[in-house]
């Protein structure tokens, strides 16, 4: 047989020693269950095997130091091995974890392995020696302690974390904004902003993602790059003030839709949806003036999607404009306001076909009986 499928039978019945020792008494079948299990750790469907030695527990954490630190375990059963024990809440697994991270004699791949497995294990405990290894850990492998820092939550790795901000390797400070995001602390957003400017779309992506999870905390910082020189960058800033929903990215946003490039006051118009309807209805009114046809259907969605009624008169003017009309339309029919409903009815003889349309559904919502039969009207004629 292959030895990259199936453990050796001198493997198995150590395996069997070890859980005979582990539980006190002999199961054989639970032995043979853990036995087989370890063998499919070196195959493709390892993870559910992983996931059945999670369920088994302590009874499977000596079997599994077994061959994590065995290096005739297969090709990969000893890595994964270390991955699963991560997964058992226990004292034993937990400290073979340790001892194979620090142990350089180990391959790189199982102390990998093993610090992936400190990562799921949620002990903070597992913080020290994970900093102390990314002196020796190369790259790729510093990937997954950068990652299992982010996984454990631990303000002390954030120092460090920084520090890895300036790293060469683009995929290693994505990986760094990934984890400072999940600590969430406030300490690092100045130098998340920084990497708003990065060229490198993962890295910008995974900052962004990270300044949303600290929240308002990184809001203040934000606040100079709404009107940096660079419309990509003010997109960006705007995007993230409308993603993290604090009451102090309301008036930024709002200033955003004064914006001399469009998709930046595009972008403000629709982070505004999650926001109060009565401080910013009368600015998203404005935008329906906007010089961008794109953007005053944009506002006009918005005003529906806030149901903000103060907007229905100039949603009801706004049915005449050939590029958001129809938009209009759907946002009165959100809306229902009843001083809608004449102005709606006159919209299906509009000119555009979209407004007309618009203007059915919008009817249709209302479940007025003259609101349907005007609808059943239109209906009959364009048959």
């Amino acid at each position: 047989m292959k030895k990259n499928i199936f453990i050796s039978a001198t493997l198995v019945l150590l395996l069997m020693a070890i859980i005979i020792n582990c539980t006190g008494k002999p199961d054989p079948q639970l032995q043979e269950k853990i036995a087989n299990l370890i063998g499919k750790l070196d195959t493709r469907n390892w993870n559910k095997a992983s996931a059945e030695l999670i369920k088994i527990g302590q009874p499977a954490v000596d079997t599994l130091i077994a061959t994590m630190r065995n290096p005739d375990a297969g090709r990969w059963a000893s890595g994964r091995a270390a991955v699963t024990l991560g997964s058992i809440k226990s004292e034993k697994a937990f400290q073979a974890l340790i001892t194979a991270v620090k142990d350089k004699n180990l391959h790189i791949n199982v102390r990998q392995a093993a610090i992936a497995g400190l990562g799921n294990s949620g002990d903070t405990r597992a913080v020290g020696p994970i900093l102390e290894c990314l002196a020796d850990i190369p790259f790729p492998h510093n990937r997954t302690a950068v990652r299992s820092l982010g996984k454990l939550k631990s303000e002390r790795a954030v120092g460090l974390l920084i520090s890895l901000l300036t790293n060469p390797s683009l995929w290693l400070r994505g990986d760094v904004a990934w984890s400072l995001g999940e600590i969430r602390s406030p300490i690092a957003t100045g130098h998340l902003v920084k990497l708003l400017y990065e060229t490198q779309n993962n890295v910008r992506d995974e900052a962004a993602n990270a300044l949303v999870k600290i929240g308002e905390p990184a809001v203040s910082p934000l606040l100079n790059t709404t009107t940096d020189s660079s419309s990509d960058i003010r997109m960006r800033s705007v995007s993230i003030l409308g993603r993290i929903g604090s009451d102090k990215a309301i008036q930024p946003l709002i200033s955003a839709l004064r914006d001399p490039d469009w998709m930046v006051r595009d972008e403000a118009a629709v982070k505004l949806t999650g926001f109060d309807p009565d401080k910013t209805t009368k600015p998203l009114i404005d935008l329906l003036q906007d010089d961008t046809g794109y953007v005053r259907e944009q506002a006009a969605w918005v005003l529906g999607e806030l149901k903000a009624d103060k907007a229905a008169e100039a949603l009801i003017t706004a049915m005449a404009d050939p590029a958001s009309g129809w938009m209009a339309a759907v946002a009165l029919g959100k809306i229902q306001s009843p001083e809608a409903l004449p102005p709606l009815m006159e919209a299906l003889n509009n000119k555009n076909p979209k407004t007309r349309q618009a203007a059915v559904w919008a009817l249709e919502r209302t479940g007025s009986p003259e609101a349907l039969n005007a609808v059943r009207e239109y209906n009959n004629r364009h048959k």
